[in-house]
C-alpha cells in the first residue's frame, strides 16, 4: 500500500513515461510553463541574494570555497546560474511558434503591440511608484530611457528584445528556410564575438588588459540588445523548420545531450566560482562586488549550458511531462505572469522585509514565498481582469 503510494506519488511528480515520443506540438505549453517557472524563480533568488550579499552584516554570508573556487550565499547562486536557460528557451520557443504565423508586418505589430502596451502601462505605474514618497522619482528622461532598456519593470528586457526578434524574423525565417546551416552559424558567430568582446572588457575592467578605448570602453554588451540571445531565436526557427531532423536528434541522441548538459553546468558553476573567487581574493571586492562580477549573463559556461539545457528539456518532455496540470496552467498564463511577477515580487519583498526583517528572509522560506507569489498572484489577477473588464482595457493590462 505505501509502496503504491509513494510509486503514484512519484509519478504524478515526475509525469508519466510515454511509451512513445510524444508529438513536438503537445510539448510546447508544458515547456512555456517550465520556462515562466524558472524565470520567476531566478528574479525572486537574486532578489534575496542581492539582500544576502550586501547586508552590513556581510561577514556572516556564507561562503564555499575550494582552492580558487568560492561562491557567497551558495544555495541561491546556485539557483540563478541554473535558471539561467530560462529566458534562451523563451526565445526559442518563440523562433519555434513564430514558423506558424503570417510572416507579414501587419502581423509583427500586431504581436509587438501585445507586449509594448501592457509594458508601457506597468512601466507608469512603475513610474507613478517612484514618486510615492514625492521626491526622488524617476526623471522624464528616466522614464524614457527604462522604456528603451526595458527596465520599467523587473524583467521587460525581454519585451524590448523580443520585439526586435520579431521584426528579424522577417528576415530570419526565410534564411533559415534555404540556408540552414549558414544562417545558424552566422548567429552563433554573432553571439560568440559578443561574448568575446564582454570578455575583454571583463579583463580591461579588472587590469589584466590595457583599458578599451572610446565607446568600447563603456561597458558589456546589454542584455536587451538582439545579438545577445540571438541563437537560441534562430534555434527556435530552425527547430520548427526541421522538425523531423531536431526530433531525431533529440530522440537518437539524448544520453549524448544529457552528457553533454551536464558537462556545461558544471562548466557554468566552475566558472562561476572562480570569478567570484578571484574577485574576494586578488580583486579585494566586497561581497556584494564580487557577486555581481560572477553573476553576469555573458560567461561562456551560461552560454554553453542554456543552448545544451534547450535540447535537455524539450527531449526530456517529449519522454514525460513533469507535473503537467501545473505546468500546462503556467503555460497558459505565461505572459501575464511575466508582465507581472516584477511588480508582484517587488511588493510582496517590501512587505515581508516591513514584516520579519532582512535576516528572516533570505533563506529558502523568502525565495518559496516570493516564487509562490510571483506565480500565483499574477493568475488570480489575470482571472479577475478577464472576467470582469472590456477586451481593450485587457490588451492594456494584460495583452490579451
Amino acid at each position: 500500500m505505501v509502496r503504491k503510494i509513494v510509486t503514484d506519488a512519484f509519478g504524478a511528480i515526475a509525469g508519466k513515461r510515454q511509451a512513445k515520443p510524444l508529438a513536438s506540438f503537445k510539448v510546447i505549453l508544458p515547456l512555456r510553463g517550465f520556462a515562466i517557472f524558472f524565470v520567476v524563480l531566478a528574479h525572486a533568488a537574486i532578489m534575496l541574494l542581492a539582500d544576502d550579499v550586501s547586508r552590513r552584516d556581510s561577514l556572516s554570508v556564507s561562503l564555499v570555497a575550494v582552492g580558487p573556487w568560492q561562491i557567497l550565499s551558495a544555495s541561491k547562486s546556485l539557483i540563478l546560474e541554473i535558471c539561467r536557460f530560462s529566458v534562451p528557451l523563451f526565445l526559442f520557443l518563440s523562433g519555434y511558434y513564430l514558423l506558424s504565423t503570417p510572416r507579414t508586418w501587419k502581423s509583427i505589430w500586431s504581436a509587438s503591440k501585445k507586449l509594448l502596451l501592457p509594458m508601457l502601462f506597468w512601466s507608469t505605474v512603475g513610474l507613478l511608484f517612484s514618486w510615492r514618497k514625492g521626491i526622488g522619482g524617476w526623471t522624464a528622461a528616466d522614464f524614457a530611457l527604462k522604456l528603451l532598456t526595458g527596465t520599467g519593470q523587473m524583467g521587460y528586457f525581454f519585451i524590448v528584445l523580443i520585439v526586435q526578434y520579431y521584426v528579424l524574423s522577417y528576415f530570419l525565417i526565410p534564411a533559415v528556410a534555404s540556408r540552414p546551416y549558414i544562417t545558424l552559424s552566422a548567429t552563433l558567430a554573432i553571439q560568440l564575438l559578443v561574448h568575446a568582446y564582454d570578455y575583454r572588457y571583463l579583463f580591461a575592467s579588472i587590469g589584466a588588459l590595457p583599458a578599451l578605448p572610446g565607446i568600447l570602453g563603456l561597458g558589456p554588451v546589454p542584455e536587451v540588445l538582439f545579438p545577445r540571445f540571438l541563437f537560441s531565436f534562430t534555434l527556435g526557427i530552425w527547430a520548427a523548420t526541421h522538425s523531423d531532423s531536431f526530433r531525431r536528434l533529440l530522440i537518437e541522441r539524448y544520453r549524448a545531450i544529457v552528457a553533454l548538459s551536464a558537462l556545461s553546468l558544471f562548466l557554468m558553476l566552475l566558472e562561476r566560482g572562480l570569478l567570484c573567487g578571484y574577485g574576494l581574493r586578488n580583486l579585494g571586492l566586497g561581497t556584494f562586488e564580487a557577486t555581481a562580477l560572477s553573476w553576469v549573463e555573458w560567461k561562456i559556461g551560461t552560454f554553453a549550458w542554456t543552448i545544451a539545457a534547450i535540447f535537455l528539456f524539450f527531449g526530456l518532455f517529449l519522454r514525460r511531462i513533469p507535473l503537467k496540470s501545473l505546468l500546462d496552467t503556467l503555460g497558459k498564463y505565461s505572459l501575464q505572469i511575466f508582465l507581472l511577477h516584477g511588480a508582484t515580487l517587488t511588493v510582496v519583498h517590501r512587505l515581508l522585509y516591513k514584516l520579519f526583517g532582512m535576516s528572516h528572509i533570505v533563506g529558502p522560506v523568502g525565495v518559496i514565498a516570493l516564487l509562490a507569489s510571483g506565480l500565483c498572484l499574477p493568475i488570480l489577477f489575470s482571472k479577475f481582469v478577464q472576467k470582469t473588464l472590456p477586451p481593450g482595457l485587457r490588451l492594456l493590462l494584460l495583452g490579451s
